[in-house]
């Protein structure tokens, strides 16, 4: 293995309400090992959870490269911006009950939103806007000082995200069983998809865990769109229409009336051309903005980026 002189490294994590994505990266930035385990959100599934997941990649990226000095360690995680800002501390202390991650605390260790790790994977300054549609949503803007925040209320109400999407896909299925919605084919889809056998299984699944299981029916939503259905359709063609509201709202809150605004976005439900193709249109209908979007595929960068700035 190879690096910088002294053999320092930093390490990256992007945790995520479904996936927890660590990376082992050089001080140049170029990434030596990666894995991905589950979810990494404070308010679901939990600090501890969270943490344990956290503890459970630096641990794996670690396992080849024991001589690897570790002098900075950046950790995105949802809801920091929210209600965990003043609980870093807390966070950390119980990622240090961890066995194994004992080396990253010779270095520096910060916790940081995911918000912000996302503008700066796609770009070095801290002007534009940040745009995440995945299982959640947040729609969060810097200008000149300002800043603005859309969303991250929880999934009750993330219209537009995955969750959103799922909640609608569920509200389909159960009013075309009842004959009180059209006519769709949603529920062969998610049948075939998670080996559900009848209704009474259908919602013991959804059930069992609504804010994990829900978002999964967004992309069975997108295959069923792709194979005509139009209330999939419908569903995600309103998804992407929500979240350029949104978008639109935090940029006139933001006073970008001129020139491009860098905007930055991830999350997997703009792999969706149905809900991109809405979101585009609805940006569009604004004509007094000028939005530049930068997809980013791997927010972990941001991570890296951040870890290597705090040296």
């Amino acid at each position: 293995m190879t690096g910088k002189p002294n053999n320092q490294f930093v390490i990256g994590v992007d945790g995520g309400a479904t996936k927890t994505h660590v990376v082992l990266a050089d001080l140049d930035g170029k990434i030596v090992t990666e894995t991905v385990l589950g979810p990494a959100s404070p308010r679901d599934p939990g600090v501890k959870v969270s943490c344990r997941n956290i503890a459970d990649g630096i641990r794996q990226v670690l396992k080849n490269n024991v001589d690897a000095k570790i002098v900075s360690t950046l950790i995105g995680m949802p809801r920091i911006q929210e209600e965990y800002k003043n609980r870093r501390a807390e966070i950390i202390e119980e990622l240090k009950r961890n066995v194994g991650v004992e080396n990253i605390f010779a270095g520096k260790v910060a916790i940081e939103s995911d918000q912000i790790m996302t503008l700066r994977a796609g770009t070095d300054v801290m002007k534009g806007l940040a745009v995440i549609v995945g299982s959640g949503f947040s729609s969060h803007g810097w200008n000149g000082g300002k800043e603005a925040k859309i969303g991250g209320w929880g999934w009750l109400v993330s219209v537009g995200s995955g969750r959103w999407i799922g909640k609608e896909v569920y509200r389909h299925i159960v009013e075309a069983i009842d004959g009180r919605g059209p006519k769709t084919n949603l529920q062969e889809f998610l049948f075939k998809k998670f080996n559900l056998k009848n209704v009474d299984e259908f919602i013991d699944f959804i059930y069992e865990d609504p804010a994990v299981n829900l978002p999964k029916f967004s992309i069975v939503c997108d295959e069923a769109a792709i194979a005509g259905d139009a209330v999939s359709r419908e569903i995600l063609a309103n998804a992407g229409k929500e979240i350029a509201r949104s978008v639109i709202i935090t940029a006139k809150q933001l006073d970008f009336n001129d020139g491009k605004i860098q905007t930055v976005i991830a999350g997997g439900v703009f792999n969706s051309n149905f809900f991109y193709d809405a979101f585009i249109d609805g940006l569009k209908k604004e004509s007094k903005l000028n939005f530049l979007l930068i997809r980013c595929e791997a927010p972990v960068i941001g991570a890296v980026k951040m870890a290597i700035d705090n040296i």
